[in-house]
């Protein structure tokens, strides 16, 4: 369980730092860049700051272009939306 701080903290991290200025399309998690988990049980669990929390990282099919590609048309096509990206 996070606190209400820890859990928005990814998220302000993410849209305030410099260090993803030039970057795009990445996955964060505790405040940093998220790594991919490549482990058979895909979840694994760590201590911070003395606590335990669940860790995934990001599966490898997040990161399937075609299915981001698929995924971002179906969107587009449920909710009657087109983004020019």
């Amino acid at each position: 369980m996070k606190s209400v701080s820890q859990g928005a903290a990814t998220t302000v991290w993410c849209a305030t730092s410099p260090q993803l200025n030039e970057i795009g399309g990445v996955y964060c998690e505790n405040v940093e860049i998220a790594e991919l988990d490549k482990s058979e049980k895909n979840m694994s669990i760590e201590s911070i700051e003395g606590e335990q929390v669940m860790h995934r990282g990001v599966m490898p099919y997040a990161l399937d272009e075609g299915t981001s590609q698929k995924l971002w048309k179906l969107s587009e096509e449920l909710t009657d939306l087109k983004f020019m990206i």
